[in-house]
């Protein structure tokens, strides 16, 4: 690897990156979120891929051949200049990722003083989490030093809160659909890249469009959840509703048969007999409704 390897794949992921933008200026708004984030995987893989590899359209490698060449017959000497500047550029990049190790450094100072959260504000978490069918975080911990609820961690997440934060299932929520799709591994997957193209501001920039666009991602799922919990909730109480029409007629029938019974309006013994049969056939009727309509409120009751 030289400085020249460098340059080349700096210049076709640049032309990647500047096709995305504009393909992302020319859809706007009739991109969803999901595809806004979606095609920053074609970025990623044009950073993965081997700089001599790819597709030939607007490849930049012509041009990124022609200044070697002409840099090597412009100096008889031209090894110092660019082992200098690759030197250069490990140099930044080693500089770059100290930075970013700092600023990981900041994120997680809250967990110093942090102490886990425990009672009922950890169950809500949890119980968010359980009925949502998310993956729960592996601890719940609040700490003075955080201004608002945070994941830390990639193998072993960890959810920090505020001291005394009174739990939000939004929020929480939010948190939980991050720590489903492992976009904390994907936050530094972004940084190792930054890393690498340290001097290339157009992959910064892009790398933040991505973040955002992730952000956005995230509170459209968010909001998918909270409607498909509306409408099942509307749909339980249309059911509620029709179940309590429902009941309404074998109600009626049983009160009409007891009164017969009760005031022994009945002929004969057998007529008795079958009143008292149908009486009992609209009772186990009445039991089987009255069974769905507690399961089908106890489905609508709030966690």
């Amino acid at each position: 690897m030289d400085i020249w390897t460098v340059l080349l794949h700096g210049a076709q992921a640049s032309v990647a990156a500047g096709f995305l933008l504009v393909l992302q200026r020319i859809f706007g708004d009739k991109l969803s979120p999901k595809w806004r984030y979606a095609i920053w995987f074609v970025l990623l893989a044009r950073l993965i891929v081997p700089p001599r590899w790819g597709p030939a359209v607007l490849d930049p490698a012509p041009w990124v051949n022609g200044l070697r060449i002409s840099v090597e017959l412009g100096l008889e000497s031209h090894e110092w200049l660019t082992d200098g500047l690759f030197g250069l550029y490990l140099l930044g990049m080693l500089a770059c990722g100290g930075w970013l190790l700092l600023g990981w450094g900041r994120l997680r100072r809250p967990l110093r003083d942090a102490v886990p959260v425990e009672g009922e504000r950890r169950k809500a978490v949890l119980g968010r989490a359980e009925e949502c069918g998310l993956r729960p975080p592996a601890e719940i911990v609040e700490s003075q030093q955080a201004g608002s609820p945070f994941l830390m961690g990639v193998f072993g997440p960890v959810l920090v809160v505020p001291v005394g934060w009174q739990e939000d299932k939004n929020v929480v929520l939010h948190e939980l659909i991050h720590l489903q799709n492992r976009d904390v591994a994907a936050g530094w997957l972004t940084a190792l890249f930054r890393c690498l193209h340290w001097c290339n501001p157009l992959l910064w920039y892009c790398a933040d469009r991505a973040g955002n666009d992730l952000e956005s991602l995230c509170d459209q799922r968010v909001l998918e959840r909270l409607e498909g919990e509306r409408e099942a909730v509307g749909a339980t109480g249309r059911l509620i509703t029709g179940l309590s029409h429902d009941l309404r007629t074998p109600l009626t029938k049983l009160t009409g048969y007891l009164d017969i019974l009760s005031y022994e309006k009945y002929r004969s013994q057998a007529e008795r007999d079958e009143f008292l049969r149908l009486a009992s056939e609209k009772a186990a009727q009445l039991k089987a409704l009255t069974d769905q309509l507690f399961a089908s409120a106890q489905v609508a009751a709030p966690a």
